[in-house]
């Protein structure tokens, strides 16, 4: 709010916050606007363009690369950045899982066979590779195979 020559204040103080009133009740359905009244001149500041945030954030970049790095690994194997990384992620995590699904695989088709198989008779277990990414290739496949 503005003050005159002298510093005393141009609008009385209920007049100041029955503007501040009307102004925040026009931005209200702005979730990204916030209405602060000060008193004298104020100015606005942008943080988003400073220097000093752009280097923090590069730093911040430059010691997650760094980490990536230490550990022999690519950070799209577990942060995706866009749609095709996402694609590669999910992929790359399947093949991972696929290897221990198969050892569980294993594990419980020695566990059946060693308590109900008799001779001539053993049972064969499977884990189908399907996941909530991959289900409605599978299905059709499935399906054929029956």
């Amino acid at each position: 709010m503005p003050t005159d020559s002298n510093g005393h204040l141009v609008f009385e103080l209920d007049e100041i916050a029955e503007i501040h009133a009307g102004v925040s009740a026009m931005l209200q359905d702005l979730d990204t606007v916030d209405v602060l009244t000060t008193l004298g001149d104020a100015t606005l500041e942008n943080l988003q363009d400073s220097s000093a945030a752009t280097q923090a954030n590069n730093r911040i970049e430059k010691y997650s690369d760094n980490a990536w790095d230490a550990l022999g690994s690519s950070k799209l194997f577990f942060n995706a950045d866009n749609s095709s990384s996402l694609a590669y992620v999910i992929k790359r995590l399947e093949s991972v899982m696929q290897d221990y699904i198969n050892a569980y695989a294993t594990w419980i088709k020695f566990l059946i066979n060693s308590r109900f198989a008799r001779t001539g008779l053993s049972f064969d277990f499977e884990i189908l590779p399907t996941t909530k990414f991959n289900i409605k290739d599978y299905i059709g496949y499935y399906l054929q195979q029956a």
